[in-house]
């Protein structure tokens, strides 16, 4: 395997990173306030993230723990910059 990406993990594609803008996922996806978002095998919460800015409510599904807890930990950042409102 290749060296560990941003987040430690080895990575598990060739893609390279790009940021995911929320408005161009809203677009894309037609999303709304009213709308909610679920995405499955959610790896490091960025979609999720993203799709904060965009929709009512966005839950992410990953069963590989270390991974969720990545994942919490992004959306946690992004709920003390004031990016998400509810629970984590």
């Amino acid at each position: 395997m290749g060296a560990p990406g941003r987040d430690g993990f080895p990575a598990q594609s060739y893609a390279t990173f790009r940021r995911v803008s929320p408005a161009a996922l809203a677009v894309a996806l037609g999303l709304g306030t009213a709308d909610r978002f679920v995405d499955f095998n959610c790896g490091d919460g960025a979609v999720l993230d993203a799709a904060t800015a965009a929709t009512g409510l966005v839950v992410g599904v990953k069963v590989d723990p270390a991974r969720a807890l990545a994942s919490s930990a992004r959306l946690a950042r992004a709920a003390a910059a004031g990016r998400v409102g509810g629970g984590l």
